[in-house]
């Protein structure tokens, strides 16, 4: 307390006996908002800049997991799973048309 006190005699913001809660110092609201403002614009212009990298990033996963699963995984494996899960999903395409058709 003594100290905002003695800066605030100092720096002629009151009396130096402020209370709780009071300004002590000089207001720093207007630069606050104005960095605020100031931010938001710069990320908002990078958005496109945030969205190609994340479509860039999500590109090279996908080729490096389909090369690691091409290399590594044999033919007959990658048939027999495809034979497996695509009724499935052909079935499941085939009650969501219905639902639709039938909205």
């Amino acid at each position: 307390a003594q100290a905002q006190q003695a800066v605030a005699g100092v720096m002629g913001t009151g009396g130096g006996a402020a209370g709780a809660g009071a300004q002590v110092g000089p207001d720093g609201a207007a630069q606050g908002s104005s960095f605020v403002a100031s931010w938001a614009a710069t990320v908002k212009g990078q958005l496109t800049e945030f969205e190609n990298t994340g479509k860039s990033s999500g590109g090279a996963w996908g080729a490096g997991f389909l090369a690691t699963v091409e290399a590594g995984v044999p033919a007959q494996l990658v048939g027999m799973l495809a034979n497996l899960v695509t009724p499935a999903v052909m079935a499941n395409l085939a009650a969501q048309g219905s639902r639709t058709g039938a909205q």
